[in-house]
């Protein structure tokens, strides 16, 4: 059986860490795409402790862990956001309707 290909990218978010990760060190967050074979990065000005998040989470897109602090909930909405704000506007792009160019705004 022959997989099934998407109408659309999905996105997915990934704390970049080096090889050699320290544990109380804080890393930035990045939404990486697969567009036309080639991958997109994107940082979302959003940095996060290794142990605060969950990268299984989401449906495999990750999320911040209620250990992050008592504006996680904010923080996994904003990327939730996001994330549909791309997804919309790639879909629009896809059906033939051009879209406005996609920018990340900072986060605060």
């Amino acid at each position: 059986m022959a997989r099934q290909q998407r109408q659309f990218p999905q996105g997915k978010y990934i704390l970049r860490t080096p090889r050699k990760s320290q544990n109380g060190q804080v890393y930035a967050v990045y939404l990486y795409y697969y567009w036309q074979g080639k991958q997109v990065r994107r940082s979302v000005d959003l940095t996060v402790a290794l142990k605060d998040w969950n990268q299984d989470a989401n449906g495999g897109a990750g999320e911040f862990r209620p250990s992050y602090g008592s504006n996680y909930k904010e923080r996994n909405a904003y990327l939730k956001e996001l994330m549909h704000d791309i997804d919309s506007k790639i879909m629009d792009y896809t059906k033939g309707v051009r879209a406005p160019p996609i920018r990340l705004a900072a986060h605060t």
